[in-house]
């Protein structure tokens, strides 16, 4: 995983496993601190950026990503929304990814 941008903080860490061919959005997980973010909030934290590594297999993602859709991460890869100049939460919260060749695992790191 690539060094975080030092203006933000860590919310949280999070790893998911994705079943070949079956699209799967980011599980955000429930803030730490029980504090509850935003207008019809849950629970869930609401991250800013993220960093997620690749293990396993390869993935592709985008908001429908198929076999044939998406843009490839490669196993070992990384997508990153840590760009400190845009603000990422609803990417966060619609953003799909599917394993290409059986399971893959996201390592997840959010990020506000």
């Amino acid at each position: 995983m690539p060094t975080s941008n030092p203006a933000l903080t860590m919310m949280a860490t999070q790893t998911q496993v994705l079943t070949q061919g079956v699209p799967a959005t980011l599980t955000l997980p429930v803030d730490p601190l029980g504090v509850v973010h935003g207008v019809g909030a849950t629970g869930l934290i609401s991250p800013s950026h993220a960093l997620i590594g690749v293990e396993g297999n390869a993935v592709r993602w985008g908001l429908n990503p198929s076999a044939t859709n998406g843009i490839v991460v490669p196993a070992g890869g990384q997508v990153s929304f840590m760009d400190a100049n845009i603000e990422y939460r609803g990417t966060l919260r619609q953003v799909q990814f599917v394993s290409l060749n059986g399971p893959a695992t996201l390592q997840i790191q959010f990020f506000n």
